[in-house]
């Protein structure tokens, strides 16, 4: 188990804030061979070694973890016979089954025979932790009204303000990759045989042809130039797609994003637009030609005030859309990002514990006050978290 890619801290760097390694029970197991005179089991940093001693079922079988849930752990214990074709070993999971059996706590042979003797192997809930990691990173970018950790973004569709400046929804800027302008309508569609609804959508991967709730996925990826796009969707009954000018048939399906591995489409996303016929529906991209002259604004000295500013000596036209490239995002988590998400970490473990929603609370006259919970984050990560807040775009 580890944290998401994107999170404000790691694994480690959580367990040792919370000050604990939270524990809980993982499995269960006990030998149910008849004839066995002894069982035992030992988990290693790598293994779980099981014993069996007396009888046909006497065996040792030792399971290693690597990359193996606690459910896989778990199949494999119950499926496993020994030489004589005894199956000695019955177990159940009692943990999450997508923890990892890496996270079982190392123990010394412990006793197991018959389930009078079902043994409780312990687990680290590093599952647990990881996903209070990840939705402490989630409620802090939505906080922040922004993603904070450096990621690529295919796409992102801004309008021109008829000034030289664009701002940017995601910073700091490490990357402009590509800035596609205006829109071309490339070719139309429509279904010819339908007889209740047809629609044609375009997601960032695929055509998707829906005849009377028929679906045909086109994998735009699979095909190097919108003519050949439109020759796929030729082939699927009753579908008639008609490139609008043969200068653009040679026009590239699909090209390389920013890590030079993933296919972004060039085909503009299209919502499910009815096309029976005769209604026509179209197939856009952008202008042939890319904007080339446009900078970006550097003046923070590092990238903690990099303001994510695109300037363009033409001016971004006012009313015209652009569609934008990029890569942005901390490269290095800053210490008071990582601060404040530790700080909520600790503060959901906590309130696994007790109920948070309690301002404080006094004995004589019992009373006690609740805790304003209108606000999603508590005021010491907040504080923390203001100066990273994106509060316009």
């Amino acid at each position: 188990m580890s944290v998401g890619t994107y999170a404000l801290t790691s694994l480690d760097n959580a367990r040792d804030y919370l000050g604990t390694s939270p524990r809980k029970s993982g499995i269960w197991l006990y030998c149910c061979a008849t004839d066995a005179t002894a069982a035992t089991a030992q988990v290693s940093d790598t293994t779980l070694t099981l014993i069996v001693t007396g009888g046909a079922s006497a065996a040792t079988k030792t399971f290693t973890f690597g990359t193996l849930s606690i459910s896989a752990l778990v199949t494999a214990i119950n499926a496993y016979a020994n030489p004589a074709g005894v199956y000695p070993w019955v177990s159940g999971a009692i943990c999450n089954d997508s923890a990892d059996s890496t996270d079982l706590v190392m123990t010394g042979p412990q006793s197991c025979l018959g389930s009078a003797n079902e043994l409780t192997l312990q687990i680290e809930d590093n599952y647990l932790v990881c996903n209070l990691v990840d939705r402490a990173t989630d409620s802090i970018e939505r906080y922040c009204n922004r993603k904070l950790m450096n990621r690529a973004y295919h796409r992102q569709m801004y309008m021109g303000s008829g000034n030289e400046k664009l701002v940017l929804e995601q910073y700091p800027v490490t990357r402009v990759f590509r800035i596609s302008h205006s829109e071309l309508n490339v070719f139309s569609i429509k279904q010819v045989t339908a007889t209740t609804f047809a629609t044609f959508t375009v997601t960032p991967t695929l055509v998707r042809l829906d005849t009377d709730g028929t679906v045909t996925d086109i994998t735009i990826g699979s095909y190097s130039l919108i003519s050949d796009v439109v020759a796929a969707i030729n082939a699927v009954t009753g579908w008639q797609c008609n490139i609008l000018n043969a200068d653009w048939a040679g026009h590239k399906a699909w090209y390389y994003g920013i890590d030079g591995t993933t296919k972004v489409s060039e085909l503009f996303p299209v919502a499910a637009a009815y096309c029976k016929s005769p209604i026509l529906a179209w197939g856009r991209i952008p202008s042939l030609y890319d904007m080339t002259e446009f900078w970006l604004d550097k003046r923070g000295v590092d990238e903690e005030r990099d303001p994510g500013i695109l300037y363009a000596p033409g001016g971004f036209v006012q009313g015209q859309y652009y569609w934008i490239d990029y890569q942005a995002g901390y490269t290095t988590t800053p210490a008071a990002l990582e601060e404040a998400c530790l700080l909520l970490v600790k503060y959901k473990y906590d309130s696994l514990s007790h109920d948070n929603s309690i301002k404080d609370e006094a004995l004589g006259d019992y009373r006690y006050s609740l805790r304003d919970i209108k606000g999603a984050l508590p005021d010491d990560v907040m504080r923390e978290l203001n100066g990273f807040r994106r509060f316009a775009f």
